[in-house]
């Protein structure tokens, strides 16, 4: 399920985002960041997407700010901005 957060359309990147958000959880948090980012930089209308992070991080919010801590150093700039996103939205107080 996860190769196709890979696929060339971002409405099957989108569609597969919730069922591998809710199998895999937290664990998936930067590859969903990744797919998250091909769509934004394809102007596609994430609004889904949006969605599925902002509950998978507000479902275990302990965890997902460890998580976001570590990915707000991440060697890849998107990656890095949309931890940021995400801390600022959902209000999780990790350090960027």
């Amino acid at each position: 399920l996860k190769s196709l957060l890979q696929d060339s359309s971002a409405l099957v990147r989108e569609a597969v985002a919730a069922p591998i958000a809710d199998l895999d959880g937290l664990t998936a948090l930067r590859e969903l960041l990744v797919a998250y980012q091909s769509g934004l930089d394809e102007n596609y209308d994430y609004d889904t997407f949006t969605a599925v992070l902002i509950d998978l991080v507000i479902r275990d919010s302990d965890e997902a700010k460890r998580r976001l801590e570590i990915l707000v150093t991440d060697s890849d700039e998107n990656v890095r901005e949309n931890a940021r996103w995400l801390i600022e939205h959902c209000g999780a107080n990790a350090q960027s």
